[in-house]
């Protein structure tokens, strides 16, 4: 006898992939690519950038009104200080960076404010004087002879013609002085470095005048061609209210030619 086996062998459309074996990881598809991706979410500011700001606008405010300077003052270097240290902290770093340049220009603001004011209260406390203090007559010594000759040489003229007080920067008291420059050389020149203008009170020599009300001394540095003549002024702090002596030599002179002299008496 003869055994028969039948097999069935199921269909193509029929047949399913094997179970993957255990153990063997689920082969996971990609998901499809989209061109829409969500952008990543601003790091927000750091709390010290924050406040760095704040305080650097309340500073500034406060920089620009002339009674609260000194709030400001206070305010601007915190702001400044912490806008730096937030500049390394992690997060945004616009409010650290804006914080920044407040407190400098804040500053810069504060420092112009208190000069107009401390400008303003000089000019109130002490004002200037208009009065014109001019040499007294027959107080231009006489030049001997052989002075007289040098003068005559001399590149340059000058004449002492009058002056005024009033006071310098700091408010000190200041005399200042005016000549007329004349230039008498064969090249353009200028008072400053073509002569040499002293001032003594007391028997000491003065220091030289700066910021004086009423004084321009640009006219000093502009040169002058052959001939010309020109107003200029100098100024001088005073010590006291003693009479001052000037005297206007040439700048460079083996002789020390004397171009002009006179005393002034002030109040």
């Amino acid at each position: 006898m003869h055994a028969h086996l039948q097999i069935d062998i199921p269909r193509g459309d029929t047949m399913t992939n094997p179970p993957p074996p255990p153990g063997d990881p689920a082969v996971s598809v990609p998901p499809p690519i989209d061109g829409n991706v969500a952008p990543a979410p601003k790091a927000k500011p750091h709390v010290l950038s924050v406040i760095a700001f704040v305080v650097a606008i309340v500073g500034f405010v406060f920089a620009c009104i002339p009674g609260a300077l000194i709030v400001g003052w206070i305010l601007l270097p915190i702001a400044f200080v912490l806008s730096l240290v937030a500049l390394f902290m992690k997060g945004g770093k616009w409010p650290a960076v804006a914080g920044l340049v407040l407190a400098i220009v804040g500053t810069i603001v504060g420092v112009v404010v208190f000069l107009t004011v401390v400008q303003a209260a000089v000019d109130e406390t002490f004002g200037s004087s208009d009065t014109s203090v001019s040499p007294p007559a027959g107080d231009q010594p006489t030049l001997e002879a052989s002075a007289a000759e040098d003068v005559a040489a001399s590149n340059y003229a000058v004449t002492i013609d009058s002056a005024t007080q009033g006071v310098d920067y700091e408010g000190r008291p200041a005399l200042i002085v005016n000549f007329t420059f004349t230039n008498n050389s064969k090249k353009d020149a200028n008072f400053m470095f073509a002569t040499s203008v002293k001032a003594f009170q007391d028997g000491v020599e003065l220091e030289t005048a700066i910021g004086v009300d009423g004084s321009d001394l640009s006219n000093s540095m502009k040169d002058l061609k052959p001939g010309a003549s020109l107003a200029v002024q100098d100024a001088f702090v005073l010590t006291s209210t003693t009479d001052v002596t000037i005297e206007v030599t040439e700048l460079i002179s083996f002789k020390d030619t004397m171009l002009a002299t006179t005393t002034i008496s002030v109040q």
